[in-house]
């Protein structure tokens, strides 16, 4: 689990995206990132071996809502 990017930005930085696969590359088989109180998405990378890791970049505010402005709130429905 990586605590990584700015709050609330939809998109990963490209260089957390480039770690990540990176990580991918090594042997790792699962990254779950969390930070940015956004879902930013999911990458399946297939390694050079066949098999697959899986990225999830940003999975929001699934636990609790930290979000000040209701904007960004993820209870709202």
């Amino acid at each position: 689990s990586f605590h990584w990017g700015p709050n609330y930005q939809w998109i990963p930085d490209q260089k957390i995206q480039e770690l990540a696969r990176w990580m991918i590359h090594q042997g790792v088989d699962l990254i779950h990132g969390h930070s940015s109180h956004h879902v930013q998405g999911i990458e399946i990378v297939q390694r050079q071996n066949g098999a697959y890791g899986l990225i999830l970049y940003g999975c929001g505010d699934f636990l609790g809502d930290y979000a000040i402005d209701p904007s960004y709130s993820s209870i709202n429905i």
